[in-house]
């Protein structure tokens, strides 16, 4: 079911704006009590992209609406239990938008917003092609605005640090003590994943890809790794440290030695879309065709995959492939397109970052909002009378995403 809203819109204001300093802030970020059911997962490809949040089947779907929201861009979208909050690439604006009262509230940061801001508690770090802002999302006002050339890779707050992508490399910080210590790269940095104790760093260029690992306290290097060839994706962190390059490789390495456990390769050189892993299982999307795959996360092997139809609304077809290895010694299959399906109907939509449920494998992209089994890759259901711009964002008992009619709501 789809119902369309209206909202209110008011603006936010500016305050300590365009400081050139070393300082970037670091004191607003508080220390507080993370919500567990959120924290592993802001809405980016980074984290592990899972929530205890339970969808209905079919799910109640509704849009709020508002002529502040531009169109045809690709957005951002971070939540906590009173508000979402959206952003679009290369605007400079962010907004809140209130999930009781349906009250949007914009604050304009004076640049481009370049990457995937972060929530921490009630502070929003929003890096712009020229600055880092710091918002207090209760007061919705911006504390602080510092100097720092465009990102490449979101900022990542883990373990009461945060880690900032600053020329020429990354940064640690922390409230009580600053800058806790800078690690240089000669490359740029693309990627950022992390854990209490360790934070993992792509950097890539045109001659490829290293991933380092780095001690969270001192900064210290535990391995490195220059196999993974031209990377441009963060890192996800779960049974293994997982990442995907621009050729449609995937690699699985050890967390603590950087071992290669396991590769799988993508089944074009399109890619890999970002992918969810909880507990044992791994999502991946392969971009073209437009397959979902559920992976052993230990092994590689492919449990199941499933076609996603895009746009259409014809039934997808699965496959149980458990008994199939698609380590590095075999190429996943592609499947076979129904026989209603024409070569230019197998396109390759917009595909962002799944989130897993308990029971469903939640994706959004071009053909709308779309969920499968988690067991065994069969469609669930389908929502496709609204195009998806964004990952989507979680909160307790509801999914968020945006789309050219607005922000979009699923429970």
């Amino acid at each position: 079911m789809i119902s369309l809203l209206g909202a209110v819109v008011s603006s936010g204001c500016l305050s300590g704006a365009g400081r050139e300093s070393n300082d970037i802030g670091v004191e607003n970020l508080t220390d507080c009590e993370a919500g567990e059911a959120w924290s592993p997962f802001q809405g980016g490809p980074r984290h592990r992209g899972r929530t205890t949040t339970t969808v209905g089947s079919p799910p109640t779907v509704s849009v709020t609406a508002s002529e502040a929201f531009p169109s045809g861009r690709t957005g951002f979208v971070v939540c906590d239990e009173k508000h979402v909050f959206v952003a679009w690439e290369n605007t400079d604006v962010v907004h809140r938008y209130h999930t009781e009262t349906g009250v949007i509230d914009a604050l304009s940061l004076g640049d481009r917003i370049r990457v995937y801001p972060e929530l921490h508690c009630s502070t929003l770090v929003a890096r712009t092609t020229s600055s880092t802002n710091w918002i207090d999302t209760e007061a919705w006002t911006q504390i602080e605005q510092h100097s720092s050339a465009g990102p490449f890779a979101s900022p990542l707050v883990v373990g009461g640090r945060l880690y900032l992508a600053r020329a020429p490399g990354i940064r640690a910080y922390t409230p009580a003590d600053g800058e806790l210590w800078s690690h240089t790269l000669d490359r740029v940095v693309t990627g950022v994943a992390g854990t209490a104790d360790t934070v993992y760093v792509v950097s890539s260029n045109a001659d490829g890809g290293r991933l380092v690992a780095l001690d969270a306290e001192s900064g210290a290097v535990r391995w490195e790794t220059d196999r993974l060839g031209e990377t441009y994706t963060d890192p996800v962190v779960g049974t293994n440290l997982y990442v995907s390059n621009a050729a449609g490789e995937l690699f699985a390495l050890d967390r603590t030695t950087g071992a290669l456990e396991w590769t799988a390769r993508a089944a074009s050189r399109s890619g890999l879309a970002p992918m969810a892993v909880d507990g044992d299982e791994l999502f991946v999307l392969d971009t073209a065709p437009a397959v979902v795959r559920g992976l052993r996360a230990a092994d590689g092997q492919t449990r199941w995959e499933t076609r996603v139809r895009g746009s259409s609304n014809r039934d997808t077809s699965s496959r149980d492939t458990s008994n199939r290895d698609t380590s590095s010694r075999d190429t996943p299959s592609r499947g076979s397109p129904s026989d209603d399906e024409s070569p230019s109907s197998r396109g390759s939509p917009t595909l962002f970052p799944p989130v897993v449920t308990p029971q469903r494998v939640v994706l959004g992209g071009g053909g709308g909002l779309r969920a499968f089994s988690r067991s065994d890759g069969t469609r669930a259901w389908a929502e496709t009378g609204h195009v998806v711009t964004s990952p989507m964002g979680v909160t307790d008992d509801r999914l968020y995403a945006l789309s050219p009619s607005g922000i979009i709501a699923v429970e």
